[in-house]
């Protein structure tokens, strides 16, 4: 059992000024559990229902969180439905760490390809194109002001366990992306308009892939540092734009090289 103190101090997780204040998120699922297993991120608790602690599909990973040092307790349902984001728990939580990333001019030296957002507010966006950035190898992604939390609790489900695995850091995004292009990086831009189609042109050895809101786009201030505007051309009817995360994933897939033939053209 928790005691009334420190359950209330975990409920107080699903809103970003707590997180920030203990320095804590919630991970819930069986699946980013296991996800949280495969990588390094340290595990503080993890808070299960007692049908959950003799679940065989959930022991490996139980087993390689508590040997990191991960304590489990046992909760009861009700007791875990205060914490969850979800209408149902699924009877699986942990509390993890939130890493204390800071920017240094640095960092980026040795990057090749980097996501960049810019004010994007829905935390299922900011969460899907995390696991697209992981899922194609993606060095980092960097948060401008005005972005969603990737902490937040749809963040983290939406990231699907990317999270875990590609570095997420808050700089000042002016100052970065100046930084980046400083050490020879090649700054793309996703606009609606006013660029060029983005498969005619191959994908620069390395590259920070600009995305904004979907209501504003890229900020003026950052318009000015972008050396190549793109957009993906329509060929449909009745559509005025695509999602950000599907324009994203997109734009992520082409300048990992994947598709050579048409790179090259």
């Amino acid at each position: 059992m928790l005691g009334r103190e420190r359950l209330k101090e975990l409920v107080a997780l699903k809103e970003k000024k707590y997180r920030r204040r203990y320095g804590r998120f919630l991970v819930e699922g069986p699946h980013l559990l296991m996800e949280l297993a495969r990588s390094d991120w340290p595990v503080e608790w993890l808070l299960l229902s007692p049908d959950r602690e003799r679940d065989p599909e959930l022991a490996p990973a139980l087993a390689r969180l508590t040997d990191r040092g991960a304590r489990l307790v046992v909760l009861p349902r009700e007791q875990l439905f205060r914490l969850s984001d979800v209408e149902t728990t699924q009877g699986v939580l942990a509390v993890c760490p939130i890493p204390g990333r800071s920017w240094r001019p640095e960092i980026g030296a040795s990057w090749r390809r980097v996501l960049v957002l810019d004010g994007l507010q829905d935390p299922g966006n900011v969460g899907t194109l995390i696991r697209s950035a992981a899922w194609f190898g993606w060095d980092a992604v960097l948060l401008g002001a005005g972005s969603a939390d990737p902490y937040s609790p749809k963040a983290v489900r939406s990231s699907m366990g990317g999270l875990f695995f590609v570095p997420v850091f808050d700089p000042p995004l002016g100052s970065a992306l100046k930084e980046l292009s400083q050490q020879g990086m090649c700054l793309w831009g996703a606009v609606v308009e006013g660029g060029v189609p983005f498969c005619a042109i191959p994908p620069p050895d390395r590259v920070a892939l600009l995305i904004g809101s979907e209501a504003m786009g890229i900020r003026t201030q950052l318009q000015a540092l972008v050396q190549q505007r793109v957009y993906i051309p329509r060929i449909g009817r009745g559509v005025e734009s695509l999602n950000a995360a599907v324009a994203g994933g997109i734009l992520l897939a082409y300048l990992s090289g994947l598709c050579p033939e048409t790179s090259a053209g």
